[in-house]
């Protein structure tokens, strides 16, 4: 184990994702809907009692750096916190048995344990779309076509979006607050006239709706491209976001966002 993690970490260099017969396979998403396909193209998540799905969300997010893996400690106390250390062990491994039992119809995906550690380890052969936005945000010059898949893995929707747990709230604003500072270094390395800036300010727009520099961009990119109605219905749509959500208005204009 800790060999494979001086090597990069356990899970290795996913792939773009894949469809068979326009439906996807073999692939994992927590950008929106939680949903997990199997070889075949079913969705596998409704098969999934919710507790099994946490148990498992717990292990996939803890399998990514800065964490590797979780313990049995750590799972018994986020899940099952009133049972005594017996009856824990008894439901974390029927809870891993049924999450096994539903990932067999899954290719590449394996639950490891070693020394009451957890994590999910992933092959080549699975698409995990958190596992992808790591791998794009960490290269140092992000190609057009990388940009476009990471625009696709946001659009999505919020991070899992669908699940409020306690243990994971923290976790959910520090990938946010990271995807923000790398899209943002970014988008200064960027030329003025670059398309990859339109790209990289629709992202930072799916994490932070509110984000008025991104906003700008987004605009001024519309109108080069001639799509004035667009760009005005996109301020508006923003300006009566701002006025809902901090209870005031907006005090730059369609024009400012122009300069």
């Amino acid at each position: 184990m800790r060999d494979q993690e001086k090597n990069g970490g356990r899970n290795r260099e996913p792939r773009t994702a894949r469809h068979e017969n326009g439906r996807p396979i073999n692939s994992v998403y927590l950008f929106g809907d939680f949903q997990i396909f199997s070889r075949t193209g079913e969705e596998m998540v409704q098969r999934l009692p919710p507790k099994v799905q946490e148990l498992f969300l717990m292990m996939l997010t803890s399998s990514f750096k800065p964490f590797s893996y979780i313990t049995n400690k750590s799972i018994n106390s986020h899940l099952w916190p009133d049972l005594s250390l017996e009856q824990a062990k008894n439901n974390r491994s029927v809870s891993v048995n049924k999450l096994r039992s539903v990932l067999e119809d899954v290719d590449g995906i394996t639950i490891c344990c070693d020394k009451a550690m957890w994590w999910v380890e992933l092959d080549s052969r699975i698409y995990c779309d958190y596992q992808r936005l790591l791998s794009i945000l960490s290269s140092r010059n992000l190609t057009h076509a990388a940009l476009s898949e990471l625009n696709m893995i946001l659009s999505r929707g919020e991070f899992m979006k669908e699940h409020d747990y306690d243990w994971f709230e923290t976790g959910r604003m520090r990938i946010t607050d990271a995807a923000l500072h790398k899209l943002k270094e970014h988008l200064l390395k960027q030329k003025e006239d670059s398309p990859n800036r339109a790209l990289i300010a629709e992202s930072i727009l799916h994490l932070d709706p509110l984000s008025e520099s991104a906003l700008k961009v987004k605009i001024q990119f519309l109108v080069r491209d001639g799509e004035h109605t667009l760009a005005r219905a996109t301020f508006e749509h923003f300006r009566k976001e701002f006025q809902r959500i901090y209870g005031t208005e907006l005090k730059k204009t369609f024009n400012d966002m122009l300069k």
